[in-house]
């Protein structure tokens, strides 16, 4: 728009062109008036505010049109997200519950398979104890292996309906035991006679011309063994040899007349290796005696192959502490943290090996730490185990 720039007549001029207008002012005051009005006035575009209001009511519509199709396009995202989370949650509540429901019954299962198993094939132990002998007599045979190298010391429990003397119970049992049924040389019944000489307490064997149950291809302590175990189970003082009614027998380069009891004490027990893989293991006293239980213990996690034996306590287990309470007659075994104890027969032989050679070093109970399980077939773990009375327990038909 082009600037008019009036001059006073001109505005007079004008003015004077209005109609007449009283004003009870004076003259002077209205002009100053309207000098200090021309003074201050600035003049405006009258278009611009409305246009800048118009660009910013256009953008304000703008942004609030895309907010609200913006808000309902994510309200309706969410609830159909909503909708298929809930969906989802549903159908893997119902995956999870139908697993879990089929877990459960699966392993409630398995549990009833591995109870079964353990009632069908118990962990067998294969020593004797107390509580297994009752009422019967115990009797214990040492029996040659098949290479007449190690007796091997197998007991039966049996009924004595007619009160027989222990020696005439254990000269009956002779006949009847079946050494190769247990994997065992045929030994009994002896060549010869065998008598029993009460006042003296002494046994009498009269053999005839074969003298090989004294183990004459066997060893010293080989020949001790059998003797002394002999004596132990009868309950006699010493034994006596002859050969054809005649004092004495020559046994591979010595003459023997009598042999005194010692006690069987201080072996350490292994495994006979022809019966290690079998079902029931058969345990052997090594044939001379160890200085201390500690050494017997090291001792029996090695194998003594010349003679037939294999280690009882496996590689798996080992033992960092042993303390002896004499006052107790108690050994306490501490398992190593190395050692891996499992519910299995290998460690019930171990057990039962140990618990033997304790007897042997005339401990009446054995406590086993860190075993880190509670129970191991019939032992339990945390409680003092008292010794067995012999090895090797097997059944006969009487």
């Amino acid at each position: 728009m082009k600037k008019n720039n009036w001059s006073d007549e001109q505005l007079k001029s004008l003015l004077g062109q209005f109609p007449s207008i009283k004003d009870e002012r004076d003259p002077n005051v209205i002009y100053q008036k309207i000098e200090a009005g021309k003074t201050k006035y600035r003049p405006r575009r009258p278009w611009l505010m409305p246009a800048v209001a118009t660009v910013f009511a256009l953008m304000l519509c703008i942004v609030i049109g895309e907010s609200f199709f913006r808000s309902n396009n994510s309200n309706y995202s969410l609830s159909d997200s909503s909708k298929m989370e809930k969906s989802e949650y549903i159908a893997i509540s119902e995956d999870r519950d139908n697993m879990e429901n089929s877990s459960s019954y699966q392993m409630k299962g398995q549990a009833d398979d591995i109870q079964k198993q353990q009632t069908s094939n118990p962990l067998i132990t294969e020593a004797v104890y107390q509580e297994d002998v009752g009422n019967k007599e115990l009797l214990t045979y040492p029996i040659p292996d098949n290479n007449v190298q190690v007796a091997v010391p197998v007991s039966i429990l049996v009924d004595n309906p007619e009160n027989l003397t222990k020696f005439d119970l254990y000269k009956k049992y002779m006949d009847v035991i079946n050494e190769n049924a247990w994997g065992l040389k045929n030994y009994y019944p002896f060549n010869g006679n065998i008598v029993y000489d009460t006042e003296n307490e002494t046994v009498i064997i009269d053999f005839l011309d074969d003298i090989s149950s004294l183990g004459s291809f066997g060893s010293d302590n080989f020949l001790n063994s059998i003797v002394y175990q002999q004596l132990e189970s009868i309950g006699a003082k010493k034994m006596e040899f002859k050969q054809n009614g005649q004092n004495g027998v020559v046994v591979g380069n010595r003459e023997l007349n009598e042999m005194v009891y010692h006690p069987l004490e201080n072996r350490g027990y292994f495994l006979l290796s022809d019966s290690k893989d079998n079902e029931t293991a058969l345990y052997v006293p090594w044939e001379a005696p160890y200085r201390d239980i500690e050494t017997a213990i090291s001792n029996m996690s090695k194998d003594i192959p010349d003679y037939g034996l294999s280690a009882s306590i496996p590689e798996n287990i080992s033992f960092d502490k042993i303390i002896k309470n004499t006052d107790e007659n108690e050994l306490v075994l501490h398992f190593s943290n190395d050692s891996s104890l499992a519910e299995d027969k290998h460690t019930v032989r171990a057990i039962e090996t140990i618990l033997l050679t304790a007897k042997d070093f005339e401990f009446k109970t054995v406590k086993f730490e860190n075993a880190k399980l509670e129970q191991i077939g019939k032992f339990v773990m945390n409680e003092d185990i008292t010794v067995p009375v012999a090895a090797n327990k097997k059944e006969i038909a009487e």
